[in-house]
């Protein structure tokens, strides 16, 4: 818990909340009342990425069935300079299918983006991720994305 402040705001962030299914601003108070309600429950994990032994962003995976499936999601920091941003990313996407699949041993790791997030749905298909479900949010169409173990295609797979 010694980063939950710095996760809040992040998580409060302008460019985090307008991707974000839930993008008001949180208070203190609905934070640490939203991690004393998930910090125990096995189906969710949160993580801080480190760069450099600083940290650079949080991922999350929820849903997690046993060596079956979870959803996941990440978020960088906000003081990360623009020309690292994509660097950062494409670490973080490798290390959490990584993760999902070697340590949670799971067969498919699916995320759920905004339609309008174009650069984020171009990200996770360069990656292997296949197009396998949309639903109507208030905020716009969501895609929902599935990245089968057998299909990862970064390096090392």
């Amino acid at each position: 818990t010694s980063y939950l402040d710095t996760i809040l705001n992040w998580r409060n962030q302008e460019d985090v909340r307008k991707f974000s299914f839930n993008d008001h601003i949180i208070s203190k108070k609905e934070h640490y009342h939203w991690w004393d309600s998930i910090k125990n429950d096995a189906s969710k994990q949160w993580m801080i990425s480190l760069y450099d032994n600083s940290p650079i962003g949080v991922v999350n995976y929820y849903d997690i069935k046993d060596e079956d499936e979870a959803y996941w999601g990440f978020y960088l920091a906000n003081d990360i300079e623009d020309e690292k941003k994509l660097k950062y990313w494409i670490g973080i996407e490798k290390e959490a299918i990584d993760y999902a699949f070697a340590h949670l041993n799971l067969k498919k790791l699916k995320c759920e983006i905004f339609r309008f997030n174009k650069a984020a749905l171009f990200m996770h298909k360069r990656t292997g991720y296949q197009e396998i479900d949309t639903y109507q949010h208030e905020k716009g169409e969501v895609v929902v994305l599935e990245l089968q173990r057998s299909r990862v295609k970064h390096d090392g797979r």
